[in-house]
Parts: structure tokens; C-alpha cells; sequence
């Protein structure tokens, strides 16, 4: 098996943990009022006295008929403080979460990965991706990878993200003192004819 297709496998089964992670939402049914034990899927609440009530079938349901003010009265707040105990009908779900935050790092892996094989002379496209999927397992890959082919590179022109060493200063034209690059052939203001004090990087290159 190549490189890239074990790295291919490796994502396809990062890929299916997370989807696994969504399935598995939190769905908590509503406790029953009578029994306080989770009513069952597709049972419908009722509304009483402005307010739903989760109630299970049968014997519960009997027992809500009989004395529905005695059973309502247990939803009601204990204090002024509104303390009662509140059902969450819409639980977060931990694999968007999770999800998040494996995206996050992500982001970070792959742009150190990124960076990295610039400095070597690698494909930055491909570990920017490599760092996406598999964080700090990648940046550990790149980091032990050995330097690439530089050899192409423009003379002059540094590996990876290196700052160029030195620049130059501006000088003025002596015709109208508008401020030029050393290597222009005209002035920017006035137009008129210059000597090159220095070679440009274009032309060199």
C-alpha cells in the first residue's frame, strides 16, 4: 500500500467516527409526571393549564385523570427563584463539538504542515491537506521528512517564508526630486530618462 492511499484510509476512517459522533445526539425523552421515568417515543403531551404534561400510557394516564391538579402541582416552582427542574428539549450534541474542535486543530496542524514543507521544499498543497486530517500525527510526518530538491530555486530568491536579507533605498530624481527604485530606467513623476544605479531583481532573475 503507497503513502497517499494509507493516508486516504486513515480519513475515510476519521470520516466515519464523526459521522458515528452525529448519530448519536443526546435525544432524552421528557420524564412522565406521574412516574418520573422517560415517557416512550411518539407519545404526545398534554396540555394542560397552559402548560405541556408528559404523561406515559396506561396506568399513568389513569392516574393523571384522577387527580391531574395533585400531579401538575409537582411541576410547579418550589421558590420565587423558579427552581424547578427543567427538561431540555434540545440537549447539545457532543459530536458537533467534538467536530469543531478536531477542525480547529486542523486548521492549525495544516498551516504548520504547510509551512514546513515550503521550508523543504515539498508540496505545501498536499501537507496543508495531511495536516487538516490527521494534526499532530502530520506535523510530527513533516517534521522528520528530509529536506527536498531546493536546487530550483531563483538565485537570490530564499526557502520557505524566509524575509529577503536586505533591501534598498529609494533615490531621487535629479530633475524633479520624486523619490525612485535605484533600478528604474524612467522617473515615476517627470517621466524622463534614467541610468539604472543598480540591476533589478527581474532582470537578474
Amino acid at each position: 500500500m503507497t503513502f497517499r492511499n494509507s493516508l486516504l484510509l486513515g480519513f475515510g476512517l476519521l470520516l466515519s467516527i464523526n459521522v458515528s459522533l452525529f448519530a448519536q445526539g443526546d435525544s432524552v425523552n421528557p420524564p412522565c409526571v406521574v412516574c418520573n421515568h422517560s415517557v416512550s417515543d411518539g407519545v404526545q403531551p398534554i396540555q394542560y393549564k397552559g402548560r405541556q404534561v408528559h404523561v406515559c400510557t396506561g396506568k399513568c394516564q389513569e392516574h393523571w385523570l384522577a387527580e391531574p391538579d395533585r400531579h401538575f402541582a409537582k411541576m410547579q416552582s418550589r421558590s420565587a427563584l423558579f427552581d424547578e427542574k427543567s427538561v431540555n428539549e434540545n440537549p447539545v450534541n457532543y459530536g458537533w463539538l467534538y467536530f469543531g474542535f478536531y477542525m480547529l486543530a486542523g486548521m492549525i496542524f495544516g498551516g504548520l504542515c504547510g509551512f514546513q514543507a515550503l521550508g523543504k521544499g515539498l508540496d505545501p498543497q498536499f501537507w496543508f491537506l495531511i495536516g487538516l486530517f490527521f494534526n499532530v500525527i502530520a506535523y510530527v510526518m513533516i517534521s522528520t521528512t528530509p529536506k527536498g530538491d531546493l536546487s530550483g530555486l531563483p538565485a537570490g530568491v530564499p526557502a520557505g517564508f524566509g524575509k529577503i536579507p536586505s533591501t534598498v533605498l529609494p533615490i531621487q530624481c535629479p530633475h524633479c526630486d520624486q523619490k525612485v527604485h535605484p533600478s528604474a530606467r524612467y522617473c515615476s513623476g517627470c517621466q524622463v530618462k534614467l541610468e539604472p544605479k543598480i540591476e533589478s531583481e527581474t532582470s537578474r532573475i
